[in-house]
C-alpha cells in the first residue's frame, strides 16, 4: 500500500511541477508580447502589393518618425541602384519582417528579389535602430570583430557543409546585420560573396557558435 501511495503522490507532484512551468512559461510568453515596443502598419510602395514596408508608430513618436523617414527610402534607393546597374528596367519584390521591437532596439530585415524575368536575384538586407532615438545601429557600434566573425563562420560552415570562398576573407565588420527576437546578432552574406553560389544567402548568429 504504501508504495501505491508513494507511486500516486509521485505523480501529483510531477503534474503540479508541469502546470507550474506551464503557467510560469505562459506569463513569460505575454509579458514578452506585451513588451512589443513600436505598433507596425504594412504600407506599399507606389500602392504595389508586391513592394511592402512597416510603418511604426507609438512607442517612443520621435523615435518612430526619424525611423519611418529611413525605412521609407529603402525600396525607391534599392530599385533606382539596381536598375542603374543593370542599366534596364527590372522587376523589383520586396517583403519584410520585423525580428526585434522592444523598447531598447528595433530590428528589420528585408528580402528583396529582383532582376529579369525568369533570371531572379535574391538578396536580404538587415537593419537595427536604437528604439529611443530612433538612430541606425551602425557595425562601428557594434562589440565584435572581423576575427570573431570569420572564427564562427569557420565553425558553421564544418557544421553545414559550407563551401567558403577562402580569397575573399573578411576584413571588417559588414554592415548587413541584425538581432532576432532572442537578441541574437545574426550578420547576412549575399549569394556568392564568401561562398558558393549553391550555398546561397548566409546567415550567421553569432551566438549559435
Amino acid at each position: 500500500m504504501l508504495g501505491i501511495s508513494a507511486g500516486v503522490n509521485m505523480k501529483k507532484i510531477r503534474a503540479l511541477f508541469f502546470l507550474l512551468f506551464a503557467f510560469a512559461f505562459t506569463i513569460a510568453t505575454n509579458c514578452h508580447a506585451e513588451n512589443v515596443f513600436f505598433a507596425v502598419t504594412n504600407s506599399l510602395y507606389r500602392g504595389d502589393k508586391e513592394l511592402t514596408y512597416p510603418i511604426f508608430s507609438k512607442g517612443n513618436a520621435i523615435a518612430a518618425k526619424k525611423i519611418n523617414k529611413f525605412v521609407e527610402s529603402i525600396i525607391p534607393t534599392f530599385i533606382k541602384d539596381e536598375r542603374k546597374a543593370y542599366q534596364e528596367d527590372i522587376y523589383v519584390k520586396s517583403k519584410y519582417k520585423i525580428t526585434y521591437n522592444y523598447n531598447d532596439y528595433l530590428s528589420i530585415v528585408f528580402t528583396m528579389e529582383y532582376g529579369i524575368k525568369g533570371w531572379p536575384q535574391t538578396v536580404m538586407r538587415g537593419y537595427a535602430f536604437n528604439s529611443n532615438t530612433g538612430d541606425m545601429i551602425h557595425a562601428k557600434d557594434l562589440n565584435v570583430t572581423a576575427w570573431s566573425i570569420r572564427n564562427k563562420l569557420h565553425i558553421m560552415a564544418q557544421q553545414k557543409n559550407i563551401s567558403l570562398n577562402e580569397s575573399n576573407k573578411i576584413r571588417n565588420v559588414p554592415d548587413n546585420f541584425y538581432y532576432d527576437n532572442d537578441f541574437n546578432l545574426h550578420f547576412i552574406f549575399d549569394k556568392g560573396t564568401i561562398a558558393t553560389e549553391a550555398d546561397g544567402i548566409i546567415d550567421l548568429n553569432m551566438d549559435a557558435y
